[in-house]
């Protein structure tokens, strides 16, 4: 099943009517039991039985005969009422029964037959005791009077207490189990263990909690990869401030050098300070946008009216973006190209509609990325071989087309060169 409630509401009404079946089948069976033991009995035995009782002891030894009588039948009652409509026996008579006892005798005298309560009826009469009226009937009237028996109904309750018991314990078994697994899973996740998993046991399972235990791992493969890049990134960056650092330390030591002009340290020094400051500015760019509380404020952008002092002015076509981020994807990737040609290489620059997409692809005719390295020159530090700069631009790019929900890639030209291709959602022109 692939709702855990529906699972739930499934095995309730299961269980209803496992107990209802019961029910109904105690009921009829002890009905029957009751019937058979009716049947079993001899009316007109049971008559002159009490007929002689009567003349023989009185209402005393009348009254002896029907306490008899009761504890020798198992099932069905005999009530023997005197004339003020009291039981010998002193039990509670209710007076519709007299009424249809009497009723009964009537029919049985006029020849009809009676198959209603109760099942015989007679009179019992002495000229010095008075007269009684027999009525065999049995113990409770009702279709659930068969439960008034007190082991009937406690073997009954047991039944139902097992039936209900076992529904719930699978129903509360389906539900513990992955509960408990996911719990076991989030509290190694807590302690440190990215690698933690719910596993295929509960992953399998098509049901809202087979759905958490998916989002589950999914969170933790991402905490994993992101504590991985995090480290990576810290890495990297140490290693992209050493350098820097290092050739500044190198600056100083020339400058304090007998003989050696300072002004062009001090020029060196101006240059490593720069380089230096532009990494941190870039990696406080692309630390803000990996901040998932990050959100572009989108805008009606017309990307002609950003590249158009590269080329002619293509015509009017607009992107919803944010204009400084799409700025500065832009100009990363014009940076690189510039960096990467010839000193008499053209770049080119080509803005054109493709449905509903907008797209900007630059070319230069540098030497191109190895296919191998193509996928990962969109990560922070990356730099493909030979290459100069930080690694940064790009990355800052690549998560700038993420929040736009856009896309960059990179390929090799055909005759040389590398090409970056943006796609964006372009905005429907106005008739």
């Amino acid at each position: 099943m692939r709702s855990l409630f529906l699972r739930i509401f499934i095995f309730y009404w299961i269980a209803t009517g496992l107990v209802l079946g019961m029910a109904v089948s105690t009921t009829i069976w002890v009905a029957l039991e009751r019937l058979r033991a009716f049947e079993d009995l001899e009316p007109a035995t049971l008559t002159d039985g009490a007929n002689a009782a009567l003349a023989k002891g009185g209402r005393e030894g009348l009254l002896r005969w029907t306490r008899s009588e009761n504890d020798q039948i198992a099932s069905p009652n005999i009530f023997m009422i005197d004339e003020t409509g009291r039981d010998l026996l002193g039990r509670q008579v209710n007076p519709v029964l007299i009424h249809r006892a009497q009723m009964a005798i009537v029919a049985l005298h006029a020849g009809r037959s009676w198959n209603r309560a109760p099942r015989y009826a007679s009179i019992i009469s002495d000229p010095g005791a008075g007269s009684f009226l027999l009525v065999i009937t049995a113990a409770a009237s009702g279709p659930m009077a068969a439960l008034g028996n007190l082991r009937v109904f406690g073997l009954f309750v047991l039944v139902a207490f097992a039936v209900v018991g076992l529904v719930c314990w699978v129903v509360a078994r389906t539900i513990s189990r992955p509960v408990v697994r996911l719990q076991a899973s989030a509290r190694a996740l807590a302690n440190g263990d990215l690698s933690t998993r719910v596993g295929p046991e509960i992953t399998r399972r098509r049901d809202e909690l087979g759905n958490l235990a998916r989002d589950f791992d999914l969170m933790a493969e991402k905490l994993r990869l992101m504590m991985a890049s995090k480290e990576m990134l810290m890495r990297d960056l140490s290693h992209e401030l050493r350098s820097p650092l290092a050739r500044l330390r190198i600056a100083l030591g020339l400058a304090r050098a007998q003989g050696m002009t300072t002004e062009t340290q001090f020029s060196r020094i101006e240059r490593e300070a720069e380089r230096m400051d532009g990494l941190i500015g870039q990696l406080l760019r692309l630390s803000r946008l990996m901040n998932v509380e990050v959100r572009p404020v989108l805008a009606a952008v017309d990307l002609s009216g950003l590249v158009h002092e590269i080329v002619d002015d293509p015509g009017e076509l607009k992107v919803a973006a944010d204009a400084e981020m799409i700025r500065h994807a832009i100009e990363n990737v014009l940076r690189n190209a510039l960096r990467f040609s010839p000193d008499d290489g053209v770049i080119t620059v080509i803005l054109k509609r493709a449905g509903d997409q907008a797209l900007l692809s630059v070319q230069d005719q540098g030497p191109g990325v190895p296919e191998a390295e193509l996928p990962r020159i969109f990560e922070p530090f990356y730099r493909a071989q030979n290459s100069e700069g930080t690694g940064v631009g790009l990355a800052i790019t690549a998560r700038v087309m993420a929040l736009h929900q856009a896309s960059v890639v990179a390929r090799n030209r055909a005759g040389g060169g590398l090409e970056v291709e943006f796609r964006l959602k372009a905005i429907a022109q106005e008739k």
